[in-house]
């Protein structure tokens, strides 16, 4: 599920450094052992707008730059993240539709986008959201990989 989150959050544009968001302390290109100082324990456990993360990771790049960062919690919490989130980032835009789960029930999905920042409501299932951050050299991997796919046939 999470692989299907990731992979439909990576449809953003470029962002310049100038631009860069921060979660937590945590921008894209940070070294690890910048993070390692901010975080000795890891991430886990980690708070955004006073809701504690289900999980949360940091994925590095192959020289130990941060290349994503996830930040999961209860669905049910989305509204306080989001809150945060639009304080901090008030820029951001937010998108709602409708999703059904495979039981046909209906929800209303919230997708929120600004450069490498990702909030999305549900996250593959009705009972997690998730708040990303990916790199924009990760971001255009994925565009590439994703036109590579829709051209194979």
């Amino acid at each position: 599920m999470k692989t299907f989150v990731i992979a439909a959050a990576l449809v953003a544009s470029f962002v310049s450094p100038a631009q860069a968001q921060e979660v937590k302390g945590i921008t894209m290109g940070m070294d690890r052992t910048e993070v390692e100082k901010l975080y000795p324990q890891g991430v886990e456990g980690i708070t955004v707008g006073g809701i504690s993360s289900a999980y949360a990771s940091i994925a590095y790049d192959g020289n130990d730059k941060v290349e994503s960062f996830s930040f999961f919690f209860d669905s049910g919490d989305f509204f306080k993240v989001m809150d945060a989130v639009k304080t901090k980032y008030p820029k951001i835009k937010c998108v709602t539709s409708t999703v059904q789960n495979g039981y046909g029930a209906s929800f209303e999905q919230v997708k929120c986008d600004q450069g490498t920042l990702h909030l999305t409501r549900f996250s593959g299932k009705i009972t997690e959201g998730s708040l990303m951050m990916f790199s924009p050299s990760l971001i255009a991997g994925q565009a590439k990989l994703n036109s590579k796919k829709a051209s194979d046939i």
